[in-house]
């Protein structure tokens, strides 16, 4: 599996967007630099291999591009990754370039990574790597969780929504673009038969009732995200009541000047209107935005399918479109619950 954020660092420009990401978070315009959400950061390559990088995105491109014609070719994806450095080693700055490639040789799954340690190296993996600006503690947690349980036995849809939900939650309790990390995450899982990318989730976000000043308990805040991917696009619906598409947001694995670029953006759309409309999504992601629990719901298990319930209606008088939720008790006591399922504490305390 490769999981990946979409926050991009460059230098800031008179044209630099300063809007807030489709989690809501607070893109940054200052010291120079811009972090904004706005790239699938997980490439699809020939040969069924997956590529991810962090660093100059000239540098990634440079190497992507490279890796692209000689998988083409037929060369084996590790030699493949080794001639495509060649052009963009030394680096310049150990920082400049990190990069991921992964594949299945048909017996079991590879991946090769470079310079994970800022140490210039090609390695053939079979661990956990990250690479990044992730903050330490984080990576920490992942690392955690990763080797806690086999994972083979969840299949790979199944498998991604845990690790993709795991990473967002990060990001919508902590202001992790200050590290250059944010936005909506993805991921693509790789098999003997198979690469796909992660299954269409539903996040909703609830902010716990209150007390209010008057003493009335004030009704939970709920906010819901839709997010899925289409011909290798990127896609989120940040308001579901909302059906002039303009509360969404689109962003391509591909550079803007290739020659389907834009064919390609306005099929997924299409694709991805059509699905928030019918909305079916594989699973639901219940966050606590108070207690920070979480709950990972897999609706194409039919033991779960009434664990959550979601209503859309249009209303005749305002034309509004209202939405509504319903949790089984079971899921209602894992999201409002005290209880610590799965904790970290990192050494320092803090």
């Amino acid at each position: 599996m490769l999981i990946a954020d979409s926050a991009v660092t460059r230098p800031e420009t008179a044209r630099t967007r300063s809007s807030n990401t489709s989690f809501g978070e607070a893109s940054i315009k200052e010291g120079g630099k811009s972090v904004t959400e706005s790239a699938l950061k997980i490439r699809y390559l020939p040969m069924d291999c997956a590529f991810t990088f962090a660093g100059e995105v000239s540098l990634g491109n440079d190497v992507e591009n490279l890796l692209r014609q000689l998988l083409t070719d037929g060369m084996p994806p590790a030699d493949a990754l080794r001639r495509s450095l060649i052009s963009v080693t030394p680096l310049k700055n150990p920082n400049d370039l990190q990069c991921i490639l992964a594949w299945h040789d048909g017996t079991s799954p590879q991946l090769s990574s470079f310079n994970t340690h800022n140490d210039g190296r090609i390695a053939n993996n079979q661990d956990v790597v990250q690479i990044g600006s992730m903050p330490d503690d984080y990576k920490v947690v992942v690392k955690l969780i990763a080797e806690a349980r086999n994972y083979e036995a969840y299949g790979a849809d199944e498998a991604l929504a845990i690790f993709i939900t795991l990473c967002q939650s990060f990001g919508a309790n902590n202001y992790l673009l200050e590290s250059g990390v944010g936005g909506v995450f993805s991921g693509v899982a790789l098999s003997k038969n198979e690469r796909v990318y992660h299954p269409d989730i539903a996040y909703v976000f609830i902010t716990p009732n209150s007390i209010n000043a008057s003493r009335q308990q004030s009704p939970n805040k709920v906010e819901m995200r839709y997010v899925g991917i289409r011909n290798e696009v990127q896609c989120v619906c940040t308001d579901l009541a909302d059906d002039s598409g303009s509360q969404r947001y689109y962003f391509a694995n591909t550079d803007s000047n290739e020659i389907d670029h834009e064919s390609r953006l306005n099929q997924a759309i299409e694709s991805f209107e059509t699905d928030v409309t019918n909305f079916k999504p594989s699973f639901f992601v219940v966050f606590n935005t108070q207690l920070q629990n979480v709950a990972i719901i897999n609706i194409k298990n039919n033991s779960n399918k009434d664990n959550i319930i979601f209503k859309r209606q249009e209303s005749d008088n305002d034309k509004k479109v209202n939405f509504e939720i319903s949790m089984s008790d079971h899921i209602s006591k894992i999201v409002f619950s005290n209880q610590r399922l799965f904790h970290y504490q990192p050494e320092d305390g803090q």
